[in-house]
């Protein structure tokens, strides 16, 4: 979903945590491109289930690992050039620059 061009944001209802639903789906896309979305959390609303997420933009990664082991699952992306291959689908997002610049930083 594109950002709004008004307010340069897009609000999104969901639950906070990973699902062991999307496990399959996740590693089906480990070392390919994708974008994700960046949420300002001082621009969102309510908490747990009932959290509406503000995304202030999307930003190019690479999935590295998917583990999925209980209350000790995670997946660690890496920052990532936006790929050149016009065969790449961003699900509906322009290849233009951010309307913001965001750093990713690896963490643990």
């Amino acid at each position: 979903m594109e950002l709004s061009a008004s307010t340069g944001t897009v609000q999104f209802e969901g639950n906070p945590g990973i699902s062991a639903g999307i496990k399959d789906d996740l590693k089906s896309i480990v070392g390919k491109p994708i974008r994700i979305p960046i949420y300002d959390p001082t621009l969102s609303s309510g908490n747990g289930n009932n959290l509406v997420y503000t995304v202030v933009a999307y930003v190019p990664v690479v999935i590295v690992n998917v583990i999925f082991k209980g209350v000790h699952s995670y997946v660690t992306v890496q920052p990532s050039a936006v790929p050149v291959d016009p065969t790449t689908v961003w699900g509906g997002i322009g290849d233009g620059p951010l309307p913001v610049d965001y750093r990713l930083s690896l963490i643990r």
